[in-house]
């Protein structure tokens, strides 16, 4: 992928391409050039990216970020479309792209984070004998409570922002909170039946119990019946057993949690192909 960018007296390229995947044993590096013709590779263990939309002072801004933060999922769903909306001179689409991209990655950073301490706490289960007799024990994780209402949070605001940024070709849609009955409402008034049906099971199958828990967080500031892990002691001598963190009774929380980022993705791969579909691009 390749942006242009503003040529600053601190700078001395004008154009960097960043390599969105590498193949096994290449090198990562920053790709640069004073013309955008005649390219050479600088090698670092950072790439840079330039971050479309953000700006100072009217001056694109570069990003440099970690390879290994990248995701290539995330990219390849996104990159396409946004090229697309700036070829068709949309930008507040553009823009709205861009923020649903970064959310996106928002979402993805807490599951990595969930899912790392939960295997964690695993190991350090495994390691250490067991300290009680007969005594089950909940210990509180501020890690893993946190990190899962910090994961709702951010997959509500991505299923919002996917419909603000259908909003920009799509003018009759006024709602932008999917999970309300007036969005459905509005796109069948207007003929879009098969929007508005999409939009309606994906309400019924994951975003009503998704929004549930979001509003709980937000106006009762937890989730009630989450459980951190519990060891379970059968009595002395006994094996314990270890059960992992619920957000509900009977719903892990790690399994409940990779499962609605693959429904977000899902989401987001409709939601992107009909702005495809719609944009009209030069």
């Amino acid at each position: 992928m390749v942006k242009k960018i503003r040529k600053k007296k601190d700078k001395e390229y004008t154009h960097i391409s960043i390599p969105l995947s590498l193949s096994p044993g290449q090198e990562a590096g920053w790709r640069v050039s004073n013309d955008g013709k005649s390219w050479k590779t600088i090698p670092a263990d950072q790439i840079v990216n330039i971050a479309g939309g953000l700006q100072v002072h009217g001056v694109p801004q570069m990003q440099v970020v970690n390879i290994q933060d990248l995701d290539n999922d995330i990219e390849s769903l996104f990159n396409g479309i946004i090229s697309s909306a700036g070829r068709a001179r949309k930008k507040p689409l553009e823009t709205k792209l861009y923020d649903c991209k970064q959310k996106m990655y928002a979402a993805r950073f807490h599951l990595l984070a969930l899912l790392k301490e939960i295997n964690h706490q695993v190991e350090e289960f495994e390691k250490r004998p067991s300290e009680l007799l007969g005594v089950d024990r909940e210990t509180w994780n501020p890690i893993l409570v946190y990190e899962t209402e910090s994961f709702l949070f951010q997959v509500k605001s991505n299923v919002d922002l996917a419909i603000q940024a259908i909003r920009e070709v799509m003018p009759c849609l006024i709602k932008f909170d999917s999970a309300k009955k007036e969005v459905v409402d509005e796109l069948r008034q207007n003929g879009e039946t098969g929007l508005s049906e999409f939009f309606e099971s994906q309400y019924n199958q994951w975003i009503k119990t998704l929004k549930t828990w979001r509003d709980t967080i937000t106006h009762y500031s937890g989730l009630k019946e989450f459980r951190c892990f519990l060891e379970e002691h059968q009595g002395k001598g006994a094996e314990r057993s270890i059960h992992y963190p619920e957000i509900s009774e009977g719903i892990r929380a790690d399994l409940y949690c990779q499962e609605t980022y693959v429904n977000l993705y899902n989401y987001y791969r409709i939601i992107l192909d009909e702005i495809g579909k719609r944009l009209q691009v030069p």
